[in-house]
C-alpha cells in the first residue's frame, strides 16, 4: 500500500486589501483542484504534487485589476508552496454636506479610460459612512457626486488614486 503524501499551497495577499478568493486550477486538466475565501487570513490548500496555477480574487477592492492569475506553479510532494500577490491599492474618501451638515449623496467612480463604473455608493448623512470610503486599484478615476434631495447639484472631478495613499474630498452643496 502507497501512502500519498499531501502537499500544500500557501496562500498569501496583501493585509491591507483583505478578503479574497482563491482558486487552485490543474494546469493539465484545467479543472479547479482547490478553491478556498481567505477571509483577510494566510489560507494553505492541500494539493497533489503537480503544476497549478493561481486565480485570486480580490473581494474588498473596486476597480479593472481586481483578478490576479498566476504563472505556472510547480507543487512537489511533501512541500509547502508559498504563492503571494499584491494588489496595488488606494484609499478615496468622499464626504458631502450643505450648510455645514452631512447630507445624504449619491456617489459614482468610473475608471476614466474605459469609463467602467467600478461603484457606487450613498454617503447618508451619518459619520459612519460620510465620508464614504473606497479602497480602489491604483489608476485614474471619474467621480460624481449628487445630492439625493438637492435636485440639479452635480458635481463631478477626476481623482488619481496612488499605491498606499489617501484621497480625501468633500463637496458643499
Amino acid at each position: 500500500m502507497t501512502y500519498n503524501h499531501p502537499s500544500y499551497l500557501s496562500m498569501m495577499q496583501a493585509a491591507r486589501c483583505g478578503d479574497t478568493m482563491v482558486k487552485v486550477y490543474d494546469l493539465n486538466t484545467g479543472k479547479i483542484a482547490a478553491n478556498q475565501r481567505t477571509y483577510g487570513k494566510v489560507i494553505s490548500l492541500e494539493v497533489n504534487a503537480g503544476s497549478y496555477y493561481v486565480e485570486m480574487q480580490i473581494l474588498t477592492v473596486l476597480g479593472l485589476e481586481t483578478i490576479h492569475k498566476s504563472d505556472t506553479i510547480e507543487v512537489k510532494p511533501k512541500e509547502t508552496t508559498r504563492v503571494t500577490h499584491h494588489f496595488e491599492t488606494g484609499i478615496l474618501k468622499v464626504g458631502a454636506t450643505s450648510n455645514n451638515q452631512l447630507i445624504d449623496a449619491m456617489i459614482t467612480i468610473k475608471e476614466v479610460n474605459t469609463k467602467k463604473t467600478v461603484d457606487g455608493k450613498r454617503t447618508y448623512t451619518s459619520a459612519t459612512s460620510n465620508p464614504r470610503e473606497f479602497i480602489l486599484n491604483t489608476g485614474t478615476y471619474e467621480v460624481t457626486i449628487q445630492p439625493i434631495k438637492i435636485k440639479g447639484k452635480v458635481q463631478t472631478f477626476t481623482v488619481t488614486i496612488e499605491k498606499g495613499k489617501v484621497t480625501e474630498k468633500s463637496f458643499s452643496f
